[in-house]
């Protein structure tokens, strides 16, 4: 996979021997997990097109706790990703998205909309989210991570 310029979404693919890589950015922790979701249902499927498809929407909700930022968001792009591909969906929406402290550490919660899987959308099969070389950093802007997802 060759580099591809940055995405006004929050997000860009760099490239990575055998897998998918990419960078999400954010200006709140929050929007950092919703950029990371949508890369990585983006690398799975043509999002903009499940969306104008027509067809049921199905909600997802998500909702994770983790002692980290990092631990939070592969927690996050895990669960997501084995509910999806449980009920056979592809999601191409963040809905509403809840980043917060507790006394246990970080929790979120998030609300991800999707459509029953059709070929025609289909990219690649994203089989996980490898914890190996995930980085999370805080920025002048916000925050930034980057993920590889085991294709």
């Amino acid at each position: 996979m060759s580099v591809q310029k940055p995405r006004a979404k929050g997000y860009r693919y760099i490239e990575h021997t055998a897998d998918v890589e990419f960078i999400a950015r954010g200006k709140t922790a929050a929007e950092l997990v919703r950029n990371s979701l949508l890369a990585m249902f983006d690398t799975a499927a043509y999002i903009g097109r499940v969306g104008r498809s027509g067809g049921k929407q199905h909600i997802i909700r998500i909702d994770d706790v983790a002692p980290d930022l990092g631990t939070l968001i592969w927690y996050v792009l895990q669960d997501a990703l084995s509910v999806a591909d449980a009920e056979q969906l592809f999601v191409y929406r963040v809905g509403r998205i809840n980043v917060k402290r507790e006394d246990s550490g970080l929790a979120a919660k998030a609300t991800l909309v999707g459509k029953a899987r059709e070929p025609q959308y289909s990219k690649l099969d994203v089989k996980g989210v490898s914890r190996y070389d995930m980085k999370v950093l805080k920025t002048a802007h916000g925050y930034s991570a980057s993920v590889v997802l085991d294709v």
